[in-house]
């Protein structure tokens, strides 16, 4: 997807350092939450879908940060190697994405407001040491899955309750669901950077366990998840 987006010019890599096409999906599960907890407010679902868009703006582009090396050999057409975005324009760019999240989270109320900063931490902590997620093999996975299904969809909550937990038994079991779903589909995104990951010293789940029995678990978890969050979706 990013080979699918790249382009040459310094305007072009603003848009492209956040992957924004990614950063949807953040927006749909926050989206997801604000719908099963029975909704609210216009205004506080479009805030928090913009919120959680924005908090996978400056979480992707501090991963690419603390990647510049691996990508080096996974992703040399990403902005931060081609120069058409310099490392400190990058921080800062982050910087003002997060707190932009963070201001716009605080209109709706103040559940939303530390509840997203921890989810900024909590993404940061995917790619920066001394946590480093990314490199714990299988808890990676499990990882990943929380900070793309699990935190959004409890932002979509709190903006939906006026900052309270409140969802029910088939919405709670929906949320596991595509938590292991999402946790299993995203190791397909690991298979091309194999060579790369390796050379970085990046270690991944399909490192730590293996192509072959990679693909098995990939597709045996997306083979059980898949329908049934289909089948909770109902």
């Amino acid at each position: 997807m990013e080979k699918l987006f790249s382009r040459k010019g310094k305007l072009w890599a603003l848009f492209e350092i956040g992957r924004p096409w990614n950063a949807l999906v953040f927006a749909i599960m926050t989206a997801i939450g604000f719908s099963l907890s029975g909704g609210g407010s216009a205004y506080a679902f479009l805030a928090s879908c913009i919120a959680a868009f924005l908090i996978y703006l400056g979480g992707s582009t501090v991963n690419d940060l603390f990647d510049l090396e691996v990508d080096r050999h996974n992703m040399a057409y990403r902005p931060l190697h081609r120069k058409d975005f310099s490392v400190d324009k990058a921080l800062r760019f982050s910087e003002v994405t997060c707190l932009a999240a963070l201001l716009i989270s605080a209109t709706v109320n103040v559940a939303l407001l530390f509840w997203n900063l921890f989810f900024i931490v909590a993404a940061m902590a995917y790619s920066v040491p001394p946590l480093r997620f990314v490199s714990r093999g299988i808890l990676a996975q499990f990882y990943l899955g929380f900070t793309t299904v699990v935190l959004p969809m409890a932002s979509g909550v709190l903006a939906a309750t006026g900052g309270r937990f409140t969802l029910s038994a088939d919405a709670v079991l929906l949320a596991v669901s595509l938590f292991m779903l999402f946790s299993f589909v995203l190791i397909i995104k690991d298979f091309k950077d194999l060579e790369g990951d390796a050379k970085g010293g990046k270690r991944t789940f399909l490192l730590t366990v293996g192509e072959h029995s990679g693909k098995k678990v990939a597709l045996t978890g997306t083979l059980v998840f898949f329908p049934a969050s289909v089948y909770l979706m109902r």
